[in-house]
């Protein structure tokens, strides 16, 4: 399918309609973590910003629903691989290839419209989250300290967007959906791989443990096996027979010890 059939207008009834009715096959416990984890962000962000303006502290900041913003944000990258890799999965596996083009326009009109009207909120308010030229490219996530810094994590998904679709691809050639899905196992390893050789690169430079973890944490590169591993879930759930998904189980939980170690 070439971009102008992507983007043409026959798909937006269909796209805009998808946002709320329900897809086929959707799994309310999904949207209830994905709710979920929407909220452990908000709280962190909550509580960050209620000290950060400097109002008195208050107890309940100190539960963990608070604090623990960043299993949000990974938690979410998990479902959003899963959730968008069954759509590609169930693609791949009864036509045997990816539409690339309506694939990214899809995405583009679930999320660019809302995200650009709020850059251009931000910049007419004078926040000082006014958008600059990164969060207009989406490329936040390599370009951290000003302009819209909490848009990193939609940046990275963008990326995301981008990546597989054009894994599917180029590598779905072989008709294996195996071979792919081994491909995308491999971020499992190589982006902690990347993460420790940065980390020894930057101490090396004399960059200290708080800099090295501010510089680390938002890159897609560094900071996206959550996403692949969202992916694999959408494999085994989509491509595996019952029989066989308590195996693949295993061999994912193998890979994530080994990256963790």
């Amino acid at each position: 399918m070439g971009w102008r059939s992507a983007f043409s207008p026959h798909h937006i009834p269909a796209d805009f309609t998808s946002l709320f009715r329900p897809a086929i096959g959707n799994v309310p416990g999904l949207d209830i973590a994905r709710a979920s984890a929407v909220m452990l962000v908000i709280l962190d962000h909550f509580a960050y910003g209620w000290n950060d303006t400097g109002l008195p502290n208050l107890a309940m900041f100190g539960l963990p629903v608070f604090r623990w913003g960043w299993t949000g944000v990974d938690l979410f990258f998990v479902l959003s691989g899963c959730l968008i890799g069954q759509q590609l999965w169930r693609e791949f596996a009864n036509t045997g290839r990816v539409s690339v083009w309506r694939f990214i326009a899809k995405r583009g009109f679930r999320i660019w419209p809302l995200y650009f009207v709020t850059l251009l909120v931000l910049l007419v308010l004078g926040s000082r989250f006014s958008p600059v030229w990164a969060d207009s490219l989406l490329v936040s996530n390599y370009v951290s300290g000003s302009g819209f810094v909490r848009g990193w994590s939609l940046s990275t998904e963008e990326h995301f967007y981008i990546l597989t679709p054009l894994v599917f691809l180029l590598v779905g050639r072989v008709r294996s959906p195996k071979i792919v899905a081994l491909v995308f196992a491999s971020g499992l390893l190589v982006v902690p791989l990347l993460r420790l050789w940065t980390s020894q690169r930057l101490h090396a430079q004399g960059f200290t443990d708080l800099v090295i973890s501010a510089k680390m944490y938002s890159p897609f590169h560094l900071h996206s096996e959550a996403l692949f591993l969202g992916l694999l879930l959408a494999f085994a759930y989509t491509c595996i027979i019952p029989g066989q998904r308590a195996r693949v189980w295993w061999i994912q939980f193998a890979l994530i010890a080994a990256a963790a170690i």
